[in-house]
């Protein structure tokens, strides 16, 4: 499913967080937003080995 409109889609994204939409606009929101999400886990560990 997409988690920005609900809907089931034919298209698996290649990773377990994201199934691509079949609208493009969702695809590329959600492209978007995968990416914000291993930035951020990048972020962190450098952070937290900063730290450390």
């Amino acid at each position: 499913t997409c988690p920005m409109c609900r809907t089931e889609s034919q298209i698996s994204f290649p990773s377990r967080y994201w199934y691509k939409c079949s609208e493009e606009k969702h695809r590329l929101a959600l492209d978007e937003k995968l990416f914000e999400h291993k930035l951020m886990l990048a972020t962190f560990s450098i952070m937290t080995s900063a730290v450390l």
